[in-house]
Order: C-alpha cells, then sequence, then structure tokens
C-alpha cells in the first residue's frame, strides 16, 4: 500500500465519521464499497447487503437518532476503528412509547 492509498482511506473514514455526525445516509453510503455487508450490531440474525439495504438502515437510524460524535479514530494498516457516543436518544425514546400497545382485555 502506497502512503497516498493510506491517506485516501483515512479521508473515506473522516468522511464515514462525518456523514454519522450529520446524520446523512446518502454521504454515509458513499464511503461503503458496493458489496458491503452490514451484520446488525443488536442481533447476528439480521444481515443488510449492498449499498441501497444499508442506506434503509442508516436512514432508519439517523431518524431516531438525535446526535453522534465519533470521539476515538484508530488505525493499523487497512483496518479502521471508530469509537462513537450517542448523547441523545430522545426521539427513540418519544417513538418507542408512541408504538406501545395495550393487549385486549
Amino acid at each position: 500500500m502506497t502512503s497516498g492509498d493510506e491517506i485516501s482511506e483515512l479521508d473515506i473514514v473522516s468522511q464515514w465519521c462525518a456523514a454519522g455526525e450529520q446524520g446523512d445516509a446518502g454521504k454515509a453510503v458513499r464511503c461503503l464499497a458496493p458489496g458491503v455487508e452490514l451484520i446488525s450490531p443488536l442481533t447476528e440474525q439480521f444481515r443488510f447487503v449492498g449499498l441501497e439495504q444499508v442506506r434503509e438502515l442508516l436512514h432508519a437510524a439517523f431518524a431516531v437518532i438525535d446526535d453522534i460524535q465519533f470521539h476515538t479514530r484508530w488505525g493499523l494498516g487497512r483496518r479502521r476503528l471508530c469509537s462513537t457516543e450517542l448523547t441523545s436518544v430522545s426521539r427513540c425514546s418519544k417513538r418507542r412509547s408512541c408504538c406501545a400497545s395495550t393487549p385486549p382485555a
């Protein structure tokens, strides 16, 4: 890998983080490879394959997350780690209460 490739990869990581902080699913997906596969961090039972499925997932996630901040970025070779903190998920909490149903008597 040349240093130019490494800089390019770091730029993509920066663009990914900026897109997440802005809640922009379209910008985030432009940082991914066409054959992207995202395995649900909540349960390994759900897989999202391809740019369109991941875009839909990110769009839904960004709709309920008020604020994302990337606070740590680490890299070694081609591997990258970006740690995030969700500082507010108030819409998610409100949505859960709105979607709660009462079982029939």
